[in-house]
This record gives structure tokens, C-alpha cells and sequence, in this order.
């Protein structure tokens, strides 16, 4: 009688593999709601922050100056606001502009767009599994899907709307969209995802510009046509090309039209917090004077564990980032089973720890860490690289350090943001 009543259920999971992995999903979308109602108090109303609705209601009348009520963090040229955050976002945002107007609620969208990632980053890792053959169990699986909901930036960033999180959030889901169809062409060859993939690489870097150094992912296509014995077709080169030029002609027309400069944003003109005005005014976004203050912020700073007050202690500059997603801790097994690699896991390391290196570095030399957050927000430019590098190193560790490890990034993040939004 026992066995009767298991099989049917191990049949069907056999038979649906990823059923479990979409309960634990679903599981992660009651989470993200709680937390952002509870956070929000409703999650209907908008921010004073909701700048993109804004954004959109000047492009259907025909201008790029915002008129918000509210404008701090904006771009101040010739007595008119502006966005310095890059427009891609819009698109996603088209519906519910159309269906609420002025009264969209940012909390909603960007909380959506949060649970859009976790799924995206899932789909992605089967697309991985798939071109490398990896053998991943139901615990990796498990492992892979909660480490990003939970303990990566996604979710403080998902849960209380406004313009940072809605810029970085949408910026992440253009880039896993891109990963995903880039994965897609690798298991395919079909010029239309690889199309695809580039346009969302694109929309990436229009809304979020540090994004750009994720392109070198596309020169591995030339490492996979060499290793598959095929030439890339001069069709689709002057596809992806065009695509590219198209995006790029985009970018600067919404510049010019903004500030009659193809090449500036609008931050030298950001009037934000009293603390960087000297640095914007001078202009030295990017310097090596930065530098150790944002090694120290991005990786040393420590959250601090306290026996009276609050069990935790952290900085709103910013903690350090193996404590906060200790996944990333797991990716130092790359230097030991490096060599066991066969050469197409080999040349897809070097590529996306190339990108990985450039973008940190990049973040490093920034003028800003983040601030106020809770772990290191800006850390999601690089996130995603060293997670498709988790994916590759993940069947080398035990289910006893995933479980370990998944229950620490759980933890910290939940009280984390609790003490954030609450213990101030």
C-alpha cells in the first residue's frame, strides 16, 4: 500500500522535473510579496520616486523633461529635470502606464520585475545544463534558484519600488533575457536568438550603462563556432551589427535630445545627496582615489553581530559581499577544478571571469558605493557573471555545503532587510 502511493508521485516528478522547482517559486513569490507589503504597508501605492511613469508621460507628449513633484536625484539642465538612468525600463513599464497612468504603482512593477529575474535566472541555468552537459540534482537545482531570490541584491532591491531599484531591476532582467536567448543560439544555431539576445544586451546597457562590459560574452560565439567547425555567417554578423549601430544611434539621440551631447547621461548635472555634490560638480566620476574605500565597503566591511539592540549590525555604505551572498564564496572551487574542465567550459570561464573582472574593477573606481542599501546594490552589475560560473562549479560541492550555504544567504538577508527597513 505504501509503495502504491509513492510511485504515482515519483512518476510524475519524474515525468515533470522542474514541478518542484516551480512550487519552490511560487513559495519565493509569497515571500517577495509579504516582505513588500509588509514593507510598503500596500503595494498599490507609488513612490515619490516613481520618475519612469514620468519619463513615459513626456514621451507621449513629446519631450524628455520630467515634471515630477518631487526631484531629488534628477538631472538639472536649463530649468528643466531629467533622468540620468538610461530609458530602457520603459518597455516593461508601456502597461501599466497605459492601465493606471500617474497613478502606476512603482512598488508593484518593480517587485514584478524582481520575481521576473528569479525565474529568468532559472531558465538560464537549464539553458547552461543543457550546452555543457551538466549534471545538476533537484538539491543544486534548489540551490541555484533560492541563493538568487534570496541572497543576492534582487531581493532587497525588489521590495520597496523607487528609482534605484526600478532602474537596476529592469536593468537585470534585459540582461538574464539576453543571457538566456545567448544560450539559446548555443544550443540551437538559430540566427534569431542570437538577434534577440544582442537586443536585449542592448536594452541592458540603455538602462543601466555599467552593464556594457557583459558584451565580451558575445565573443565566446567565436569560440563555439571554431569548437563546432562552422563559420559565423557574414548575414548575421552584419545582423548583430546593425542591431548594435541601431541601439547606440538610440542611446546618443536621447542624449542630444536631453542635453545636446551624445555622450552625457546627465549625472554631472545630478543634484542628489549634499555628500557628492564636490564630486559631480568636478566631474571625476571614475578615479583610482576611490578605489580602496570601495574595496573596503564591497568586500571587507563586515556586518557585525550584537548581543544587545539588534542581532545585527550593518552599514548602509555598504558589507561586504561574501557575507551577504555567500554563494559567491562557492566560485573560489573554479581555481581547483579548473583543470578537470574540458576546453569549452575552459574558454567560457576565462570569458565571463574576464567580464567579471572589468565590470568589479569598474565598480571600484566609481565615486559612490551604493548608499543607503542594505549588502552592496551595485554588486548586481557583477552578480550575474559569477552566477553563471556558480552553475559550473555547483555538482562539485556536497549537498551539506548547499544547504549550509543557502540557509546563511537566507538568513542574513531576511533580518538584514528587516533591520533596514525597520530598525532605524
Amino acid at each position: 500500500m505504501r509503495s502504491s502511493s509513492v510511485d504515482p508521485i515519483a512518476s510524475f516528478l519524474q515525468r515533470y522535473p522542474d514541478t518542484m522547482l516551480w512550487l519552490v517559486y511560487l513559495m519565493v513569490s509569497v515571500v517577495y510579496c509579504y516582505f513588500s507589503t509588509l514593507i510598503t504597508g500596500t503595494i498599490f501605492t507609488p513612490t515619490h520616486t516613481d520618475y519612469y511613469i514620468y519619463l513615459l508621460d513626456a514621451f507621449a507628449h513629446g519631450h524628455v523633461n520630467i515634471t515630477p513633484p518631487y526631484t531629488y536625484d534628477l538631472s538639472s539642465y536649463h530649468n528643466k529635470w531629467y533622468l540620468y538612468w538610461g530609458p530602457g525600463p520603459v518597455l516593461f513599464l508601456l502597461p501599466f502606464y497605459l492601465l493606471w497612468g500617474m497613478n502606476a504603482s512603482d512598488v508593484i512593477y518593480t517587485l514584478l520585475g524582481g520575481l521576473a529575474n528569479v525565474a529568468l535566472s532559472y531558465l538560464c541555468v537549464r539553458e547552461i545544463k543543457r550546452y555543457f552537459n551538466i549534471p545538476l540534482s533537484l538539491s543544486a537545482k534548489v540551490f541555484l534558484l533560492v541563493s538568487f531570490a534570496f541572497a543576492s541584491p534582487n531581493f532587497f532591491l525588489s521590495l520597496a519600488g523607487n528609482i534605484w531599484a526600478t532602474s537596476q531591476i529592469f536593468a537585470i532582467t534585459f540582461l538574464f533575457l539576453f543571457y538566456f536567448f545567448f544560450f539559446r543560439y548555443l544550443n540551437s544555431d538559430k540566427h534569431y536568438h542570437i538577434v534577440a539576445s544582442v537586443a536585449f544586451f542592448c536594452l541592458a546597457c540603455l538602462s543601466r550603462y555599467s552593464l556594457l562590459f557583459h558584451g565580451l560574452l558575445l565573443t565566446y560565439l567565436f569560440w563555439h563556432s571554431k569548437m563546432a567547425g562552422k563559420k559565423i555567417s557574414l548575414r548575421l554578423l552584419l545582423s548583430v551589427g546593425g542591431m548594435i549601430l541601431f541601439f547606440v544611434c538610440l542611446g546618443m539621440l536621447y542624449n542630444y535630445l536631453k542635453f545636446q551631447n551624445i555622450l552625457e547621461v546627465g549625472q554631472h548635472f545630478q543634484q542628489g545627496n549634499a555628500r557628492y555634490d564636490a564630486i559631480v560638480k568636478s566631474g571625476t566620476i571614475l578615479s583610482f582615489k576611490y578605489f580602496w574605500h570601495n574595496v573596503y565597503y564591497y568586500f571587507l566591511n563586515p556586518i557585525y553581530f550584537s548581543l544587545s539592540g539588534h542581532i545585527l549590525r550593518i552599514d548602509a555604505e555598504g558589507n561586504s559581499v561574501l557575507m551577504v551572498y555567500p554563494s559567491l564564496l562557492l566560485c573560489l572551487i573554479l581555481f581547483f577544478k579548473y583543470q578537470q574542465f574540458d576546453l569549452k567550459k575552459r574558454l567560457f570561464v576565462v570569458t565571463v571571469g574576464l567580464a567579471a573582472l572589468i565590470t568589479v574593477i569598474g565598480l571600484m573606481l566609481y565615486f559612490a558605493t551604493g548608499w543607503t542599501q542594505f549588502g552592496n546594490r551595485y554588486f548586481f552589475d557583477a552578480f550575474p557573471l559569477f552566477f553563471l560560473l556558480l552553475v559550473l562549479v555547483i555538482p562539485y560541492t556536497s549537498e551539506t555545503v548547499q544547504w549550509v550555504v543557502m540557509t546563511w544567504g537566507i538568513g542574513i538577508n531576511f533580518v538584514g532587510v528587516w533591520i533596514f527597513f525597520f530598525g532605524h
